[in-house]
C-alpha cells in the first residue's frame, strides 16, 4: 500500500517542470496576443483598454494646448503606449485561451508541450466540473483584472491583483512534498505525467 502511495506521489510535477510550462503560456500569451493585434488590434484595444485611452488623449491635449511643441515629444510617445496595450489587450484574449484549454482539457499549451496535465489526487481524469474549478481558481485573478479593466473600476483589478499574489505564493507550494499548489488544494487536483 505505502509503495503504490509512492509511485503516485512520484507522478506528481514540482515547481521547476510547472515553471517551465507556465513560461511557455508566457511566451504563447504574448506572441498571440501580438499576432491577434496584427489582425484585430483597435477592437481589442478599445474592448479593454477603451476607458483609459480616452482618459490618457484628453490629458495628452491638454498638454498639447498648453505647450505646442510637445508634439514632437507626445505623439511618438502615445504611438508607442498605444502599441503596447494593444498588444496588452490581445495577450489578454489569449489568456482567455489559456483558461478555457485548462478548463476544457486540464492542460495549457506549456502543459501539453512539456507532457503534463491536471490529474485527481491519484493520477487519474478528471470531470469537468473540477477542471473549470481549478482553472477558475488558478485564472480568477485574470479575468477580475479583465473585468476591471472593461469596466474602469480600480477596486476591481485591485481584488484581482491580491487574488494574483496568493496564487503566486501558493505556486511555491509544489516544493513541498505533496507537489501541490493553493489552487491544486482547494480543487483537489494534483499535476501529473501525461
Amino acid at each position: 500500500m505505502e509503495n503504490n502511495i509512492e509511485q503516485i506521489t512520484s507522478e506528481r510535477i514540482g515547481f521547476w517542470l510547472r515553471a517551465g510550462a507556465y513560461l511557455i503560456d508566457i511566451v504563447f500569451v504574448f506572441l498571440f496576443g501580438y499576432v491577434l493585434t496584427l489582425f484585430v488590434g483597435d477592437f481589442f484595444l478599445d474592448l479593454f483598454f477603451g476607458n483609459q485611452m480616452a482618459d490618457m488623449n484628453e490629458q495628452m491635449n491638454e498638454i498639447q494646448h498648453l505647450s505646442p511643441k510637445s508634439n514632437q515629444f507626445i505623439n511618438p510617445f502615445m504611438s508607442i503606449v498605444k502599441s503596447w496595450m494593444s498588444i496588452s489587450a490581445g495577450a489578454a484574449f489569449a489568456g482567455l485561451i489559456l483558461v478555457v484549454l485548462e478548463g476544457i482539457f486540464g492542460q495549457s499549451v506549456g502543459k501539453f508541450i512539456l507532457g503534463i496535465k491536471v490529474t485527481d489526487l491519484d493520477g487519474g481524469n478528471l470531470p469537468s466540473q473540477k477542471l473549470w474549478l481549478r482553472s477558475g481558481l488558478k485564472y480568477g485573478n485574470n479575468i477580475i483584472a479583465l473585468i476591471g479593466s472593461v469596466s474602469g473600476l480600480m477596486a476591481i483589478s485591485v481584488l484581482g491583483s491580491f487574488w494574483g499574489m496568493a496564487i503566486f505564493v501558493g505556486f511555491f507550494l509544489t516544493f513541498m512534498d505533496n507537489k501541490q499548489t493553493i489552487h491544486d488544494m482547494i480543487a483537489k487536483t494534483v499535476v501529473s505525467k501525461k
